[in-house]
């Protein structure tokens, strides 16, 4: 039976939420989708948080930003910028892939880092891992594992370090600050949904405020919830699987 009907994958339909950049500078831009989402869903989101955005660490003053807000943290990176070398989606991105840059013993140590920040700031354990502008770079279950991580999330698919995975169809308004990327990654969206089970994802970020388009992503939780859809986390997903 399709998504159409309130069934994925042979099962009640679920949906994903999740908002991206979680960091004190953009403090005011995240209260503001917190606030349009959570009447729909209340706290049955993943936030993706950013350790040291531009180098300003999350301290314990800035927790209230996302503890409590979010039934789901993730590690977003550490200072969401690539530090070195290039490529299409790095242009297109404006230099956000920043695991792309890395080796391994490097990537290991920044994520390392970002959940020993995240730790001391947030009082909360943190087990998974979504890469800014979704590129893994080096960043495979052995590096995850060897960080402390359990699971990562991409934009088609997460999957834990055990090997079970889930198909996710994202959705993210203005992806990119270039025309065509973001007609592309649009066409992207597309196919993935059309894919057997996956899941239903609505991505926003602080970009969202600035561009308006926050009511784009509001009226497709209020389609899905309304065609009998329940919001689910990242984590209870993957344990809900059977995919491997």
């Amino acid at each position: 039976m399709g998504t159409s009907s309130g069934m994925s994958g042979g099962r009640p339909g679920l949906f994903h939420v999740s908002v991206l950049d979680v960091a004190p500078v953009w403090a005011s831009e995240i209260a503001e989708i917190l606030d349009a989402v959570q009447p729909m869903i209340g706290t049955s989101l993943s936030a993706a948080v950013v350790p040291c955005w531009g180098g300003e660490p999350f301290t314990a003053a800035d927790a209230g930003i996302i503890v409590g807000r979010a039934d789901e943290l993730l590690l977003h990176g550490y200072r969401h910028r690539r530090v070195r070398g290039t490529g299409v989606i790095s242009v297109t991105s404006g230099g956000i892939d920043e695991f792309a840059g890395l080796d391994r013993d490097e990537a290991e140590t920044a994520l390392r880092d970002g959940l020993d920040l995240l730790g001391d700031a947030l009082g909360v354990r943190i087990d998974g891992f979504l890469p800014p502008g979704y590129r893994f770079g080096a960043v495979d279950e052995y590096v995850l594992a060897a960080a402390g991580l359990r699971y990562r999330v991409g934009w088609a698919s997460a999957a834990d370090v055990d090997g079970c995975s889930i198909r996710l169809a994202t959705r993210i308004p203005n992806m990119s600050r270039f025309t065509m990327a973001s007609r592309a990654g649009a066409v992207a969206t597309r196919i993935a949904a059309l894919r057997t089970g996956a899941v239903p994802t609505v991505v926003l970020r602080p970009a969202d405020v600035w561009n308006r388009t926050v009511g784009d992503a509001v009226g497709r939780i209020r389609s899905l919830t309304a065609r009998g859809f329940r919001p689910a986390l990242i984590r209870d997903l993957l344990a809900e699987s059977d995919f491997r």
